[in-house]
């Protein structure tokens, strides 16, 4: 059963994209420098760089249901649009990488819950607002 994936500078799409579904085990996903970034519902990743992408626009709403994932890297994409609040619900997260994007608005809170950040970085972004405290002691 597979357990890491790594596509680096690939340009995936069609029937591989259609693999993404039957992996239910696959822990780590590495799509750096990709051309699409289309991951399913990969509800067992704990690890996922889609670093350095042609993505665009928002942060599609079915990454925010990996509850499972640790780390997170959208770095230097051309995403947009606000952190969604449901990011907030990714318990598990201990790095959360989202700088040279042009996401907007400010960081989502968690109602009081503890973050397990040790990493966060989001510069050159047009972020606005406090940092919330449970990012800035994780």
């Amino acid at each position: 059963m597979l357990h890491t994936l790594g596509l680096n500078q690939n340009s995936p799409n069609g029937s591989i994209l259609e693999i993404f579904a039957n992996l239910t085990e696959l822990v780590s996903l590495d799509l750096l420098q990709n051309q699409r970034t289309d991951i399913g519902n990969l509800r067992s990743l704990s690890q996922m760089d889609v670093s350095h992408n042609q993505g665009s626009g928002a942060i599609p709403q079915s990454r925010t249901h990996l509850t499972n994932l640790s780390i997170l890297d959208l770095r230097q994409n051309s995403s947009s649009g606000v952190i969604p609040p449901s990011m907030a619900n990714l318990q598990a997260l201990t790095e959360l990488v989202l700088f040279e994007n042009h996401f907007t608005g400010i960081v989502p809170g968690n109602s009081g819950k503890d973050y397990n950040l040790t990493r966060f970085e989001a510069s050159t972004n047009l972020l606005s607002g406090a940092v919330p405290v449970h990012v800035r002691e994780g």
